[in-house]
C-alpha cells in the first residue's frame, strides 16, 4: 500500500486516489464491549491516522478491534483525569497507528471508567 500526506489533510493510495481524512468522536462508556467507533465499509480498510483519548474519572483500557469480538489490533490505557499526564496521544502518522481488515468496522472495548475516543482516519481499498 502506497499512501502520500497531501497539505489541508488529504491522503491518495494507490488505488483510491485521493482519500479526505474524516473525524470520529464518542463517549466510551466504562465496561462497555463492542462499541462501535467506525462502521465498516464494504471491500475497505479504517486507517486511524491518530487521535487522542481521554478518561473522565478512572484509569482505563481501551482495546481497539477489527469487527465486533473480532482481532484485537491494539490496546491504550488512559491515565486517570488527575494524573500529570491524564491523555493518551496517539500521533498522526502517515502510515497510519493502526488498521482494520478489509470490510470491518473499528470497535472497542472499555475498562473501569469512561473515556472520550476522538480519532482521525482514512477509508482505502487494499
Amino acid at each position: 500500500m502506497i499512501i502520500d500526506y497531501f497539505p489541508g489533510k488529504m491522503f491518495q493510495t494507490e488505488k483510491d486516489g485521493v482519500c479526505s481524512v474524516e473525524p470520529v468522536h464518542i463517549l466510551g462508556a466504562a465496561a462497555a464491549a463492542n462499541t462501535l467507533i467506525i462502521a465498516a465499509v464494504t471491500g475497505k480498510r479504517i486507517l486511524v491516522l491518530g487521535g487522542v483519548l481521554r478518561a473522565r474519572t478512572v484509569q482505563s483500557d481501551v482495546a481497539f478491534f477489527s469487527a465486533a469480538a473480532g482481532t484485537q489490533i491494539h490496546t491504550y490505557t488512559v491515565p486517570a483525569v488527575g494524573s500529570a499526564t491524564p491523555n493518551v496521544d496517539i500521533l498522526p502518522q502517515s502510515w497510519g497507528a493502526f488498521v482494520t481488515l478489509t470490510s470491518q468496522g473499528l470497535y472497542a472495548n472499555f475498562g473501569a471508567g469512561d473515556v472520550d475516543v476522538s480519532l482521525m482516519y482514512i477509508t482505502y481499498t487494499p
